[in-house]
């Protein structure tokens, strides 16, 4: 008797049967369902409202590129160099048969010829110091000595030694107006007896000890040469395509001259694009060329587009321009941007865009009210719009509203929730 009953106890506890791992991996997917569905509703139902401020920005709409510059390049052998000395700087203008370069005899003519421009030039400061009938500001003139000095330093970092000169003869007549103000100036004219005499003395030292070489050509001058005047030449513009662009940049540069001349005015950059870039120009738009400094920024003009047949994502695009100056003579390989565009206005973000009336425009939070502000779009970047910023009347978007990407029901003239 006890045993049965200790039997059937036995079968009333036993254990309840567990679950197996096979069970587990459906009620796991069925609660990440339940948390996901719950996450949505309440990221859409109670999401708080999401703003961005309207930002004024300017931008360039502009594609990078490596470029090669083709100019009409007259080459000048002035033979030695260290007896020679130039009379024009990089990027000068000069007319035809102007004394270009001036050939000195002997080292001691060339000594006497520096010695000379120093003379001639302190004549011409105290000739003007003794014509003055009024006294400059020492403390000016310090400053302007200062900033000479400081200047002459510039163009010695930048290498640009043509311009050396001049800015001497300037700090040389800032020093001779301090010395006057601090000095008798009645001996201006006792100073000036003497540097006539020497004037005198160097003029008949030098002559028959100097040779001109008259330019043969009107244009610009430029005392460097790279080798590559005879192979980046103007008469292969209207022929040349993306591959025998490739073959004139492979080629050595050949043995370069003296200095040159840039004879003609207009000047051409060439470089290989691609198609999806250069589809954005056309032949005679207007462009802007920026280079590594801000005045070789200059304005160009697309001249050709030409695909390449055997590779149809290399393309060709030469522009040219006639702009010049010290920096542009001297330029072959240049990495630069091709300005496109230029844009000034409000940056949004994309999805704050909405329509209203069939206008694009975007809602504005002031204070807890929504405003529909009607835009002028200028430019697409990737998740943003740059648009026209007006200033005249209350509908017009302007810097620093609160622009609404996300909100719940928004209206216009209605509280946000």
């Amino acid at each position: 008797m006890n045993q049965q009953q200790s039997g059937r106890s036995g079968q009333t506890s036993r254990p309840a049967p567990k679950i197996t791992k096979s069970l587990w991996l459906p009620l796991v997917v069925i609660v990440l369902l339940f948390l996901y569905i719950g996450g949505n509703f309440v990221v859409s139902h109670y999401r708080p409202v999401e703003t961005s401020p309207a930002i004024q920005v300017s931008m360039d709409d502009s594609i990078t590129s490596t470029g090669y510059f083709f100019r009409d390049e007259q080459l000048v052998d002035v033979g030695d160099v260290s007896m020679a000395v130039y009379n024009y700087a990089d990027g000068d203008k000069i007319a035809y048969e102007a004394p270009l370069v001036t050939i000195y005899k002997n080292q001691k003519s060339l000594q006497n010829s520096q010695e000379l421009k120093e003379v001639t030039s302190s004549i011409e400061q105290l000739e003007a110091l003794q014509n003055n009938s009024y006294v400059t500001n020492t403390s000016q003139i310090d400053q302007k000595i200062t900033t000479a000095l400081s200047e002459i330093g510039d163009l010695v970092d930048s290498a640009s030694f043509g311009q050396i000169p001049e800015s001497l003869g300037q700090l040389r007549s800032y020093a001779l107006k301090s010395g006057s103000m601090t000095g008798d100036i009645s001996d201006i004219g006792e100073r000036l007896s003497d540097l006539y005499k020497k004037q005198t003395k160097l003029e008949r030292a030098l002559k028959g000890k100097t040779m001109e070489i008259n330019s043969e050509y009107a244009g610009y001058f430029s005392q460097s040469t790279d080798g590559y005047e005879q192979i980046f030449t103007t008469d292969l513009i209207d022929g040349m395509t993306a591959a025998s662009f490739e073959e004139l940049i492979s080629k050595r540069p050949r043995g370069s001259e003296s200095c040159k001349i840039i004879s003609e005015y207009n000047w051409y950059y060439a470089t290989v694009l691609s198609a999806a870039d250069a589809g954005r120009m056309e032949v005679g738009q207007a462009v802007t060329l920026r280079f590594a400094q801000p005045s070789d920024h200059v304005s160009a003009t697309v001249y050709a587009i030409r695909p390449d047949e055997e590779s149809p994502e290399d393309v060709l695009v030469i522009f040219t321009s006639d702009d010049m100056n010290k920096d542009l003579v001297s330029m072959r390989k240049e990495v630069g941007d091709i300005v496109l565009d230029s844009y000034t206005g409000l940056k949004i973000p994309k999805e704050a865009v909405r329509m209203k009336d069939d206008q694009p425009g975007v809602y504005v939070l002031n204070g807890t009210v929504a405003s529909f502000k009607t835009i002028e779009m200028l430019y697409t970047g990737p998740d943003y719009y740059i648009v026209k910023q007006n200033v005249i009347g209350n509908d017009s978007l302007v810097v620093n509203d609160d622009v609404i990407v996300h909100a719940k029901d928004v209206e216009d003239k209605k509280v946000v929730k």
